[in-house]
């Protein structure tokens, strides 16, 4: 949480030698992501917050970069409010039904894979821009405007297919909800 800020000032920053010392912060925050969680399970200190704080930590370092991207010109503003927005309806979802942490546990696998279908669709877009600074004679600018379009499309389409994934969970959690309060009234 406290690198993604550091990582968007990197950056965006008009100095060349900024943007390109905040790829360090970019690969520490996709490698903490990768390794925070597993770490917790091996070691069998996993708990309901600290997943939670780790979603969030997440999150953080996905909306840096969304939003670093964007002010850069490097992914479309509506894509970035797409991709954001995703999050926040996540969050909110998650915070509407009680039943989310049992429902959550049929879907760790696909959100696992959303997270690494993210960093595959986004993270070629951050290294393009750095490209573009170390070595702007790299790339001509049409293979580089098709190859940002291509990788915009395929955020797209990632885009698209998360907030089907998203509906999907949506669906799941009000249908425990609903059959345990129904449950419950039969208790009763």
């Amino acid at each position: 949480m406290v690198g993604a800020p550091i990582f968007v000032f990197l950056f965006v920053s008009p100095s060349r030698r900024e943007h390109i010392v905040s790829l360090p912060f970019l690969l520490l925050l996709f490698l903490t992501d990768i390794i925070d969680g597993f770490l917790a399970r091996r070691w069998n200190v996993a708990t309901n917050f600290g997943y939670v704080l780790d979603g969030v930590a997440d999150r953080s370092a996905h909306i840096g970069l969304v939003v670093a991207l964007a002010a850069r010109g490097e992914l479309s503003p509506v894509l970035a409010f797409v991709l954001i927005f995703r999050d926040v309806l996540l969050y909110a979802a998650r915070s509407l039904f009680e039943t989310w942490w049992a429902a959550n546990a049929s879907f760790r696998r696909r959100v696992r894979v959303a997270a690494v279908l993210f960093k595959l669709t986004i993270g070629p877009i951050a290294l393009l821009s750095y490209v573009a600074d170390v070595a702007p004679s790299a790339l001509t600018q049409f293979p580089r405007i098709a190859t940002l379009a291509f990788l915009n499309a395929a955020t797209w389409a990632f885009a698209v297919w998360s907030y089907a994934l998203l509906a999907q969970q949506i669906r799941e959690y009000a249908s425990i909800t609903k059959t345990a309060k129904s449950s419950a009234g039969d208790l009763k």
